[in-house]
C-alpha cells in the first residue's frame, strides 16, 4: 500500500515525516508502538510517540533528520515541504519510496 507523506519540522529543523491522520489510522497497525522504516540503504527502528495516536501524526527519529539534510530536503519554502511516497510493506515494516519537491 502505497500513500504520500511530508517533511515535517518542529519549527526550528526538519525532523521527520508528517504521516497524517488518514493514512495513520487506514496504513498503522493501531497497537503498534514502533516501526521498521528503510530510509535509502538504512533500516531504523522509529519508536510511535503516544501524540501520534492522538494528535500529532508524526514519525520522528535523528536518522530521519539527517537524512532529510545530506539530500537537500531539511528546508523548504513556507507550508510548502517536501512530499514523498510511503510503502506499507507489512505490518509495521514501511519504505521511502521517493520525492517529489516543490522548490
Amino acid at each position: 500500500m502505497k500513500f504520500k507523506v511530508s517533511a515535517w519540522s518542529n519549527g526550528k529543523v526538519a525532523n521527520g515525516f508528517r504521516i497524517g491522520k488518514l493514512n495513520r489510522d487506514s496504513c498503522f497497525e493501531s497497537n503498534c508502538s514502533e516501526i521498521i522504516l528503510r530510509l535509502g540503504t538504512e533500516d531504523i527502528v522509529v519508536q510511535l510517540t503516544p501524540g501520534f495516536w492522538r494528535s500529532c501524526p508524526e514519525i520522528r527519529h535523528p536518522s530521519i533528520r539527517e537524512w532529510l539534510e545530506a539530500n537537500g530536503f531539511h528546508r523548504w519554502q513556507k507550508r510548502r515541504p517536501p512530499s514523498f511516497d510511503m510503502c506499507k510493506c507489512s505490518a509495521n515494516t514501511f519504505v521511502l519510496l521517493d520525492a517529489q519537491v516543490d522548490r
